[in-house]
Formats: C-alpha cells, structure tokens, sequence
C-alpha cells in the first residue's frame, strides 16, 4: 500500500498484460462467466483450490477482452 495510485495502475496493467499474453505463466482452476460471479467467489473461496479463478465476459468487437 505504500505504492502510488499511479504505480499501483502499473502493477495492474503489467498483470493483465501477463495474463493476456502469458496464459501459460498461470494455473488456472475455472472459469465462470460473469454473471455465475457468486459461484466464482465459492470456488475462489474453496480451502483445497489451486489455480485462479477467472470471470471472463464475451468478446465484442469493441473491447477485444474477454477475461477479467
């Protein structure tokens, strides 16, 4: 927490430019759409779980994302 707001939107860009572009670098336990978030939180949750849980929302011509 000691970072800056503008250092710490770094981090994050640098994160999701790894997750775009590395898939491979993460272990991924699931994936839910958006709208099953409550069940992504449970799964996210679970005691025994290894990987990340992913949201992810369908691709549009405009966004060109589709994983959050």
């Amino acid at each position: 927490m000691s970072r800056t707001p503008k250092e710490r939107a770094q981090d994050v860009a640098f994160a999701q430019d790894l997750a775009q572009n590395t898939p491979d670098l993460l272990e991924v336990a699931a994936s839910y759409d958006l709208a099953d978030f409550k069940a992504a939180v449970e799964h996210a949750r679970r005691p025994a779980k290894s990987g990340t849980v992913l949201l992810t929302t369908p691709r549009t011509a405009d966004s060109g994302h589709g994983a959050a």
